[in-house]
């Protein structure tokens, strides 16, 4: 049994399994709580002649007598842990024994010296007549109920991850799984969390690997089961994802696989509603900005032009009525330039007829200018605007005004991206 230096105990009519306790731990400081009922305030008087400690060195609480006072034992508790700690204790040198007084005193004592952290200890005794066997006695370590199974802390974890700071839930999920006697289950959602940190960074490979060893240790355990068909649908997406970092092929290339072009574009989208979410407008509106320009160079990229790379056939043939359409919207013409950024790259869209554009004239390129000028306005862009909740939904309803134009069914399919929640 480990020694501590103080000791608080709840006392009920008989004294034998408190002096049972106090001579096994023999503390420094002892603090009692009671009721003030005549029989209880006798077995305190004969505990306290029992420890032999200094009247300096022992506190005594009482509390009426009545079940609806939890509170009240509440309150003396943490006026004797508060005096301990005054003292110079520390919580590691604190032991709680609940064994003494009616089951409510016990009941709110657990509570709130678990809640604290403090260890709990307590007296198994048989009881021979009615009365505990002074033979039989044995004091029996508890430690902290709330350590032991973690859900507090994990309840923390989990609160960070709903809300996308996974950081610091990873750092307690580790915490925890260094800590608890069965760490499976927080295993696995440190492991869940990784994956999320890591593709909410456009990680894809290393996001993928994390959900499916998250996948296969639910599958083997047992465990978190409900989460298994949303990791299955991650996986699935994530294999195409990936392809940025392990096909070796360039992105252009990439942008011609319909596949990757379609999650690349739903995981644009579904990474900025996340940062709406948690009201970071200023990211969430440069990420449907992004969308916007990668729209026009999956489009290009179909006709296989290279918006990284613009060839000198394409130049050729649509130069004169893109410094044309320049001239009127920016106020001075362009050429064609050798790489083409977004607003540039619907232009080109428009001298080729695009069917995502067939439909409009040169003023939706105008339009476009003005709207896009929300990004170009930002503190982390070029300007020192920070962008507000109108700002993003307006501009939000713009683009989406263009993606259900590229594909219409974009909302349903954007259900597969959202992360789930703990």
């Amino acid at each position: 049994m480990k020694k501590y230096k103080g000791l608080i105990l709840t006392v009920g009519t008989q004294g034998e399994q408190i002096k049972f306790s106090i001579g096994s731990i023999e503390p420094e400081y002892l603090g009692l709580i009671g009721t003030d009922t005549p029989q209880c305030k006798k077995t305190i008087d004969e505990i306290y002649q029992y420890s032999k400690l200094p009247v300096t060195k022992v506190k005594i609480e009482y509390i009426e007598d009545n079940p609806n006072q939890v509170k009240d034992i509440i309150h003396k508790f943490l006026e004797i842990y508060e005096w301990m700690k005054k003292e110079g204790l520390d919580d590691k040198e604190i032991a709680v024994d609940p064994t003494g007084g009616r089951k409510w005193m016990s009941a709110g004592i657990y509570i709130i010296s678990s809640l604290k952290g403090l260890n709990l200890v307590y007296v198994d005794a048989p009881f021979v007549n009615g009365k505990p066997d002074s033979q039989n006695m044995k004091l029996v370590y508890i430690g902290n109920a709330y350590e032991q199974t973690g859900f507090l802390e994990e309840g923390k974890a989990d609160e960070l991850f709903n809300k996308y700071n996974f950081g610091p839930a990873i750092k307690i999920y580790e915490f925890l799984s260094q800590k608890l006697s069965d760490p499976r289950r927080v295993e696995i959602k440190k492991q869940i969390t990784e994956g999320f940190n890591w593709w909410n960074q456009f990680g894809f490979e290393k996001a993928y690997k994390n959900f499916l060893d998250a996948y296969e240790k639910i599958r083997q355990y047992g465990i978190l089961t409900e989460l298994q068909s949303k990791l299955e649908g991650y996986i699935k997406i994530l294999e195409i994802l990936k392809q940025n970092e392990t096909s070796g092929e360039s992105y252009f290339k990439l942008l011609k696989n319909p596949q990757f072009s379609e999650k690349i574009l739903l995981n644009l989208i579904a990474t900025s509603e996340r940062y709406a979410e948690i009201n970071h407008y200023d990211f969430a509106v440069i990420l449907l900005y992004r969308t916007l320009e990668l729209i026009a160079q999956i489009k290009l990229a179909q006709r296989d032009i290279d918006t990284g790379n613009i060839n000198e056939e394409i130049k050729e043939k649509y130069n004169e009525e893109f410094k044309k359409i320049t001239k009127e919207i920016f106020g001075a013409e362009s050429e064609i330039p050798d790489k083409i950024a977004l607003l540039h790259s619907w232009i080109l869209l428009y001298c080729l007829k695009d069917e995502i554009v067939i439909n409009e004239n040169i003023k939706f390129l105008k339009g476009m200018r003005d709207q896009v000028n929300i990004r170009d306005l930002l503190w982390i862009e070029h300007k020192n605007k920070s962008a507000s909740e109108d700002d993003y939904l307006k501009f939000k309803r713009y683009v989406e005004h263009w993606i259900l134009k590229f594909d219409r069914d974009f909302k349903e399919k954007l259900e597969h991206y959202k992360f789930i929640k703990f």
